[in-house]
């Protein structure tokens, strides 16, 4: 999937695993990191399913990082405490004509 720069996508993490159950999660953390440049999303941000983390994105965070490749990892503890963490996965960032906030 890649996301155009400066456009309000929702992201969806999907786990496979078995053993992952996000519902029981007391937090859910995602971030996302080209270079120097990350966000970490969660509460309202995110909308967290047994199995799926759907992220929501505004403009300044899209515009946040260029072209290319970018990071995302999710991670959260599970009710008695322990911290989890997803692979490093990679999104793609497209080209925008237009690299600012549109009202």
């Amino acid at each position: 999937m890649s996301i155009p720069r400066g456009t309000t996508p929702t992201y969806t993490c999907t786990f496979s695993d078995e053993s992952v159950d996000l519902t029981t999660a007391t937090n859910v953390y995602v971030t996302f990191e080209q270079g120097k440049n990350n966000i970490t999303k969660s509460g309202d941000d995110i909308v967290v399913s047994e199995k799926q983390v759907e992220i929501y994105m505004n403009q300044r965070d899209t515009l946040l990082f260029d072209e290319g490749r970018v990071k995302v990892q999710v991670n959260w503890t599970t009710a008695g405490g322990h911290r989890r963490s997803s692979d490093v996965k990679e999104v793609e960032l497209s080209e925008q004509l237009l690299r600012r906030v549109v009202k």
